[in-house]
């Protein structure tokens, strides 16, 4: 039966071989004092020579040990401390490391198996070749992301954690910046490190440092999947307050991304994967798109979130790369500052939520009247139709667009217009039907449409009288609700 072995444990046997081996040259140099000067000699020199490569051996071990390469400042990111990098079974509660980006996870033994997974491909990226018995695969990386996302409790900084072993998996490929070919090509790469140095008046130093990449790779190189970047993506929007921001702990995002912006990015990543590398599998859909819009539904950041969630959503739904689901999350991102008392956000929510319906329903209107050929100016999107919108979206949108000063001509206008739609493509369910009951507050919309039923509710409650007005009703109103 195998038995497995710590690095801690491997790390203390190597100390005492080395003291051992050091004390033995020791007792060979006092006992070549007493011999003839040519052995004194020969001792020093063998004890000069194992200190100087041991000296060495430190610094590649340094250097080895650094983190992911930043290929657009030229830097190394320090992810860990020195002494919490070197040695990934011990926290760092003591080292006061105030430069490192990640933070020590809540829970240890995922903070262990993450550090250790890290450590290892770098290891197999500076050297070539694996280091030890102890491989590291694509699968094994999905795992460790995949059991970090099913963690019961929320972890605080796992999506940060798992987006640092997605950079180190990305090191075994040619970045975005880069015109390598794919993979890693110790051609490419030294084509890459001449024209750097040619642009950069110290780029001696760089080269040093980028010569000492592998030449030698294994078969099975760790470099990220769609299963990787669907994870990430999934821990990013699942993440919400714990890791986007707080006022007492530390932050665990780097400053310069903030959540939605580093979950756009990887989207970008996939798509880039997608058209240089060939990488058919990664070509970004709906799914991917959602992930970043969930993002800004749940960031705390910016009273404006709502534009910018729209104009991914408008620039998606232009390529045909959006879902029912996305039209849902973009109406909630619009109905945020409502939620949350934010009255300047509250109102840009709802001026958002009406260019929205306005380009669905213009859309709408130039499909149906048979406008919409390759001759027109006007670009019809792929994607759902109006037909195939939930009932959930009319419900979303007059929730979305309840800011709108009261009495306006806008607020009738849209209340009235959304209820009408509703009513034509039968989605009206109890939810839709309330929002029109409670806030529609002009008594001309509300008569155009319930006035004939009111007889019916008079002198009943709130409750009953919304369950009246359901029944009463057309059928043809409520066919196909959900």
């Amino acid at each position: 039966m195998m038995r497995y072995v710590s690095k801690r444990h491997l790390w203390r046997l190597e100390r005492s071989y080395m003291a051992q081996k050091q004390q033995s040259l020791h007792v060979l140099v006092a006992s070549a004092r007493r011999s003839p000067p040519t052995a004194v000699a020969k001792a020093n020199e063998r004890l000069h020579t194992k200190s100087t490569r041991d000296r060495d051996e430190s610094l590649q071990l340094d250097h080895r040990f650094q983190s992911v390469y930043d290929t657009n400042n030229n830097d190394w990111k320090d992810w860990f401390s020195p002494v919490e990098y070197v040695s990934p079974w011990q926290d760092n509660n003591n080292n006061n490391n105030t430069n490192s980006w990640l933070q020590p996870l809540d829970f240890p033994p995922a903070d262990y198996a993450t550090r250790h997974l890290i450590q290892l491909l770098q290891e197999l990226y500076h050297q070539g070749e694996p280091a030890s018995f102890d491989r590291v695969s694509v699968q094994r990386c999905n795992r460790v992301l995949q059991q970090l996302l099913d963690t019961k409790d929320m972890m605080q900084g796992r999506a940060a954690r798992a987006d640092a072993i997605l950079q180190t998996m990305e090191l075994f490929d040619s970045g975005p910046t880069t015109t390598t070919a794919v993979g890693f090509s110790p051609t490419a790469a030294t084509t890459t490190r001449t024209s750097t140095v040619t642009r950069n008046s110290a780029g001696a130093q760089q080269q040093q440092q980028q010569q000492q990449r592998p030449t030698r790779l294994p078969f099975d190189i760790p470099k990220p999947s769609r299963e990787t970047y669907n994870t990430v993506l999934k821990l990013y929007a699942a993440s919400k307050m714990a890791d986007s921001a707080s006022s007492s702990a530390t932050p665990v995002v780097s400053t310069r991304h903030c959540i939605p912006d580093r979950c756009q990015a990887l989207v970008h990543k996939m798509t880039w994967r997608y058209q240089h590398l060939g990488e058919l599998d990664m070509q970004p859909t709906a799914f991917h798109w959602n992930q970043v819009l969930i993002a800004w539904r749940d960031a705390n950041r910016d009273w404006d979130k709502a534009a910018h969630a729209a104009k991914i959503f408008l620039e998606q739904r232009a390529g045909g790369r959006v879902d029912v689901s996305s039209y849902i999350i973009t109406l909630l991102v619009c109905r945020w500052g409502q939620d949350k008392g934010n009255e300047k956000a509250a109102l840009l929510g709802a001026n958002v939520a009406v260019k929205l319906w306005q380009q669905v329903m213009e859309e709408a209107i130039v499909q149906t009247n048979g406008n919409g050929s390759s001759n027109d100016n006007y670009a019809i999107a792929a994607g759902p139709t109006i037909e195939q919108l939930p009932s959930h979206f009319y419900a979303h949108f007059l929730q979305a667009i309840r800011s709108l000063p009261n009495g306006s001509h806008l607020r009738d206008t849209y209340f009235d217009a959304c209820f009408a739609k509703a009513c034509q493509h039968g989605k009206v369910n109890t939810i839709v039907l309330n929002e029109f009951l409670v806030h529609a507050h002009s008594p001309k919309v509300f008569g155009r449409w319930l006035g004939r039923y009111k007889d019916s509710v008079r002198g009943k409650s709130a409750t009953e009288a919304s369950q009246i007005y359901f029944a009463e009703i057309p059928s043809e109103w409520k066919a196909h609700a959900d």
